[in-house]
């Protein structure tokens, strides 16, 4: 969606790369606190968290980011 690579994740919300390697494999389940770095870096990159509304369920949305002060993938 982004184009963010799992070393780039990993730089930019400072979770080791191999523990998102892990994670993508599901050989680790994240604790809240890496979830919350991971999910900030994310929606530092334009990515939105929609939650579960009853109907559609739960979802993200992506906006790229203006240009300066966020983190741009390039």
């Amino acid at each position: 969606m982004i184009g963010l690579s799992q070393r780039e994740l990993a730089s930019q919300s400072g979770v080791a790369h191999r523990t998102l390697a892990d994670f993508e494999t599901g050989t680790r389940q994240p604790n809240h606190r890496t979830a919350g770095a991971i999910k900030e870096a994310l929606e530092l990159q334009g990515v939105t968290f929609l939650k579960d509304d009853g109907e559609f369920g739960p979802g993200v949305r992506y906006k790229p980011p203006k240009q300066g002060g966020r983190f741009t993938n390039g």
